[in-house]
């Protein structure tokens, strides 16, 4: 989702988009976090639970994240919408 966020943003330079690819480890360390809270939701409840928070409330966390990380590297790169 990030990187089709950053390739379709029109007029940004390939420097803006070279530099949002450093945002890849930050997203993978959270998805990483988010299969590994699913593991230890599955070891202290249940496999069930493992797999509701995997199909629901781990995939709205791992989308706002990559909201985050995006609107992140907006700021980063100075091209944030600006109120006038």
């Amino acid at each position: 989702m990030f990187l089709i966020g950053i390739a379709v943003v029109p007029y940004f330079s390939v420097y803006n988009r070279l530099f949002a690819l450093l945002f890849l480890p930050i997203l993978f360390m959270g998805n990483a976090l988010r299969i590994l809270f699913g593991i230890l939701i599955g070891y202290r409840f249940s496999v069930d639970a493992s797999e509701f928070f995997h199909a629901t409330f781990g995939q709205v966390l791992i989308f706002f994240w990559v909201l985050v990380c995006f609107i992140l590297w907006l700021k980063l790169t100075r091209n944030f919408p600006k109120e006038e």
